[in-house]
């Protein structure tokens, strides 16, 4: 008897509810019957005799194909047109499919399994696409999925998902393969390796860890994770957890509608670290040379009793602010916006640069690398490493109070006017200094230069002084002598005046005046 109900109750001969049709009698199941490895497009292979086809006795293709026994089928070439494809499905069961070239067809929305419901299976896919609209890696209770995609090994079709509904799958992408899909990307219960410049692509979302109790932890030393609208880590209640190394490179890209009156989905979604659900949690770790950029932001901890982490040792991320229906969201990088004291980001090394940095109810803990930024909303205590501010010079405004522990602060100097031409730090709160004062450039001051490198607008004095450099002290740059002085500007600014003329040359310029004078009338 065959049950039109199988995606549901995925096993041969269970219990199905619903109305079967002569059609239904008719369908045919082909299960592999030799150990292999053996040809996917032998007849004799298979029982009843294949290879599996839409052409064959049935409702309109919807002949599954079975690698239940134990045995490895390989497939070498284009197959004939096929609907669901399981390897390993059923308590007990297992199976391998190797595929080295060809594709697996989409039929009619037809899915393939690797590992369902109590089975285990195996997926190496060399060469040729995986076509079909759904691949599932890992599904059901007990069922235990491993893909492993290389060298120019396709994963196309609409979604990739592993280690669902109680499964637990194994993900290796490797050798130059490609996971390349339309929609989602989702990784609930998994453990993931990408390496070697493979790359893992969708069109809608990725998803590091989701639903309840799940954990997904990714290791990537080299290669791409893109996608066009969310980029998910410890989603849902889940624990997601993803190590970047290397070279590897995690992207979000925004698409634009062409319509500038509308915000589309991928032009407001963003890399969420810890976000939907209770009780889960996210962290990205990056470190060497690994890259992370998103054109819409990153947020930790989204939701209420969600924890989003990120350490950053090394590398470069790049996060630029955006547009967003929700008045909440939009900066560069939030941390914790909705106050529930969750979200983190340690800086000890690498480089970030954010338009905008957003506390928030989080924590921002710097001890080493650098930041450049526009914006920090919120208290910045630098611990180590280097602050830049803005663009290259630029103006970077903290709306909060700004300590200098240790570490430097960088400022470029390439002209007179501030925030375009020479780098200001504007703080609206206190500021307080004991660490270095580094400038750069190629501008030669002269006489009537000042350059105000920390607006002071609160109300108070400077605490503290750059390490070596008190009231009054001599700046050599350029081979120009400075004076910095803690009380410029308006009395509180950090300020580096261009030198005064000594006493001699202003007499001699003074006589030199006069002498034109008595000249002139004696004419």
């Amino acid at each position: 008897m065959r049950c039109t109900l199988f995606r549901l109750f995925s096993l041969p001969g269970a219990l199905c509810l619903g109305v079967l049709t002569a059609g239904d009698a008719a369908a045919v199941d082909f299960n592999w019957n030799v150990d292999g490895p053996a040809d996917w497009n032998v007849g004799t292979n298979w029982d009843p005799e294949g290879p599996p086809t839409e052409d064959g006795n049935g409702d309109n293709g919807r002949e599954f194909a079975y690698v239940n026994n134990g045995g490895t089928a390989e497939i070498t070439d284009v197959i004939p047109d096929v609907a669901d494809i399981f390897v390993g499905a059923g308590a007990d069961t297992s199976g391998t499919l190797n595929q080295s070239a060809g594709n697996t067809f989409v039929a009619n929305d037809s899915w393939m399994f690797v590992g369902q419901d109590g089975g285990t299976g195996t997926y190496n896919l060399s060469g040729g696409t995986q076509g079909k609209a759904r691949l599932y890696v890992g599904r059901g209770a007990g069922g235990v999925g491993e893909l492993n995609l290389s060298g120019s090994g396709v994963v196309g079709g609409d979604l990739l998902v592993a280690g669902v509904d109680g499964g637990v799958a194994t993900v290796n992408v490797t050798g130059g393969g490609s996971a390349n899909t339309t929609g989602n990307i989702e990784l609930h219960n998994a453990t993931v390796t990408i390496t070697d410049d493979a790359l893992m692509k969708s069109g809608n979302e990725v998803w590091f860890g989701n639903g309840g109790g799940n954990t997904t932890t990714a290791n990537m030393d080299s290669g791409t994770v893109e996608a066009n609208t969310w980029i998910a880590i410890g989603r849902d209640s889940s624990t997601g957890t993803v190590n970047l190394s290397g070279s590897a490179v995690v992207r979000k890209i925004a698409v634009d509608d062409g319509n500038p009156e509308n915000i589309s989905n991928s032009e407001q979604s963003f890399i969420v670290i810890g976000g939907l659900g209770s009780g889960g949690s996210g962290t990205l770790n990056v470190q060497d040379n690994a890259t992370v950029w998103s054109d819409t932001g990153m947020v930790l901890n989204e939701t209420a009793g969600q924890a989003g982490i990120v350490n950053q040792s090394g590398g470069t991320v790049t996060l630029h602010d955006y547009a967003s229906t929700n008045a909440v969201f939009g900066d560069s990088l939030e941390m914790d916006p909705n106050g529930h004291g969750l979200g983190e980001y340690h800086l000890s090394g690498g480089v970030l640069n954010a338009e905008t940095v957003d506390v928030g109810g989080g924590l921002f803990d710097m001890t080493g690398g650098t930041l450049s930024a526009t914006n920090f909303i919120g208290d910045l205590t630098q611990g180590g490493g280097t602050i830049s501010p803005g663009d290259s010079p630029g103006t970077m405004t903290v709306t909060g109070n700004y300590s200098l522990d240790s570490g430097d602060l960088f400022m470029e100097i390439e002209g007179t006017m501030a925030g375009t031409e020479y780098d200001q730090l504007i703080v609206t709160g206190d500021v307080s200094l004991a660490g270095e004062l580094t400038l750069a450039g190629a501008y030669v001051p002269s006489a009537s230069d000042a350059f105000i490198l920390i607006d002071n607008q609160g109300a108070n004095a400077v605490s503290g002084a750059f390490t070596g450099l008190a009231e009054g002290a001599t700046v050599t740059f350029n081979g120009i002598d400075l004076t910095l002085s803690y009380m410029g500007g308006d009395g509180n600014d950090v300020v580096l005046s261009g030198p005064v003329p000594e006493p001699t040359t202003l007499a001699l310029l003074a006589g030199l005046g006069l002498a034109g004078v008595a000249s002139r009338r004696r004419r």
